[in-house]
């Protein structure tokens, strides 16, 4: 056996071979980009005012 055919054995099927039984859908289901964005915005607005005033912060 070549290097070439095991690459071709190993190919994944483009997203319009597959069947309804894959269980892969696609274009129905929830947009959740924005609500994930919003939430790394809050987790990283939160560590930087944590770093602020936590550890850069006088002690005494």
């Amino acid at each position: 056996m070549t290097s070439g055919q095991g690459l071709d054995a190993a190919r994944i099927p483009p997203v319009e071979a597959l069947t309804p039984l894959s269980g892969l859908e696609f274009g129905s289901g929830l947009n959740l980009g924005p609500i994930l964005l919003l939430i790394d915005m809050i987790g990283i607005g939160l560590l930087v005012y944590l770093v602020r005033t936590r550890w850069l912060a006088p002690e005494g």
